[in-house]
């Protein structure tokens, strides 16, 4: 089964106040660099969302060996951006939808969910104390859906379609649900880290 992997870039995020996709990591690394480590450490064929002007971050994402999709108007939504980002591998079997600010995800999640989509479900979904959180998959039989995304809708918007689809992932991983949406959302899920030890399964 192909599964392709997806990273939403293109939005530059007004609630940040800068471009949090550049943002350091305590370890030095820019957010979105990080986030996109996670996802090709278990994903091999990556597909990035980015805007025309971002010639910096596609020079680091290509020798990450992903490709590189264009999306114009990030203002359109993650809709647009997500069905660009499919359209790029829509001959795909499945896809991993991942936010470019989510870099706490560990890698032993994103395994989990590619390897429930791998194993036939139509849809999968890591939760988090009862919270559904990111990456999402999805099998072939939402391509028209997720082709057909504008504006703010977004992927976890079809989870719920058609008869129980969607396989819900019971994690241990709080990376899940922590996105970067403001600059203390950055700070205080650094230092959530750096004073957690490590649970098995979430790296």
């Amino acid at each position: 089964m192909h599964i392709s992997a997806v990273l939403l870039a293109a939005g530059r995020s007004s609630r940040f106040g800068s471009d949090k996709r550049l943002a350091l990591l305590g370890d030095g690394r820019p957010l979105l660099l990080a986030s996109a480590a996670n996802l090709r450490a278990v994903v091999q064929d990556c597909v990035v969302v980015l805007e025309r002007r971002d010639f910096a971050l596609a020079d680091e994402l290509l020798a990450m060996d992903f490709h590189i999709q264009v999306c114009e108007g990030d203002e359109r939504g993650m809709g647009h951006s997500l069905a660009a980002g499919i359209n790029a591998r829509v001959e795909a079997d499945g896809w991993l939808i991942l936010p470019g600010d989510m870099p706490w995800i560990g890698v032993g999640t994103i395994r989990c969910v590619v390897d429930v989509l791998s194993e036939g479900a139509d849809a999968a979904v890591p939760s988090y104390q009862g919270k559904r959180g990111h990456p999402v998959g999805f099998s072939s039989r939402f391509r028209d859906c997720l082709l057909a995304l504008h504006g703010d809708r977004g992927g976890r918007d079809l989870l719920d379609y058609g008869d129980g689809a969607t396989r819900i992932i019971d994690v241990t991983d709080p990376g899940v649900c922590m996105d970067a949406d403001r600059p203390e959302d950055l700070l205080r899920y650094q230092a959530f880290f750096s004073a957690r030890a490590p649970i098995r399964g979430d790296s």
